[in-house]
């Protein structure tokens, strides 16, 4: 037996006997990105926001829902999108990005194939908030949990990652680190846009913030806190409460 083959039947089992048992479930977590047209005027900045989630969402959304690619891949990529077996059917956001229309290349790959060039900024103009982390753009969440209830026939879904980080290249200093004004804001603009979502009819069952403590982030190393509690990471026991707590 293969090891692809061991997993899918160590998971066919664990859904058969687990989930018999518990009523539990098994689900997949995506990485949420939503895109809107840098140009709202022109029709192929338009059409560039919309294959942009096609390439970076629905890549992995519609075969979830639907099992099979987007049609926009299907016709851009062809024969190098690679055939699957539908087996299965949560979102993490953090960002919104303005599309551009960008010409075909001449050497098609997954970077070059949505034909869309991605950026935060509009005439030097970021498209929200200015972070250590990135630029964050609250309305852009419920745009894309507006767009999954219309697309996608409105499933359960939980928020299991949302957040900001704060810089530190090893200076920050700790009355700095727990004064985390900046993400208060984040997650207090997050949550009015979730709820107003809720509101609007999306099947929203939970939110998660990334995260609990200071840690080592994917990509950055000890370089972000995203952490809701700090962390002295040359003595991991020392940690301190946040300002946030003063106010969730």
């Amino acid at each position: 037996m293969s090891v692809p083959e061991t997993k899918l039947y160590n998971t066919f089992i664990w859904k058969q006997d687990y989930n018999r048992k518990s009523n539990n479930t098994c689900r997949t977590t995506l990485i949420g990105r939503w895109f809107t047209p840098l140009d709202e005027n022109s029709a192929l900045d338009k059409a560039a926001a919309k294959r942009a989630f096609d390439f970076f969402v629905g890549w992995f959304l519609d075969p979830l829902v639907y099992e099979r690619y987007p049609n926009i891949m299907r016709q851009k990529v062809g024969l190098r999108l690679p055939k699957f077996t539908p087996k299965n059917q949560r979102l993490n956001y953090y960002i919104t990005q303005y599309a551009i229309n960008a010409p075909p290349s001449t050497k098609p790959s997954v970077q070059t194939d949505p034909r869309v060039t991605i950026g935060y900024y509009r005439n030097g103009v970021p498209i929200g908030v200015q972070a250590p982390s990135f630029v964050y753009y609250p309305p852009g969440f419920s745009q894309i949990l507006n767009y999954i209830k219309n697309k996608y026939g409105n499933p359960l879904s939980y928020i299991t990652e949302n957040g900001v980080g704060d810089l530190d290249m090893g200076n920050l200093k700790l009355p700095n680190a727990l004064a985390d004004n900046g993400r208060i804001q984040n997650h207090c603009s997050h949550l009015s846009c979730l709820k107003y979502s809720i509101e609007d009819g999306c099947n929203v069952a939970g939110y998660f913030a990334w995260s609990l403590m200071d840690n080592h982030e994917f990509g950055n190393g000890y370089t972000l806190r995203f952490g809701m509690n700090w962390v002295n990471f040359t003595n991991p026991a020392d940690r301190r409460e946040k300002l946030w707590q003063m106010v969730f």
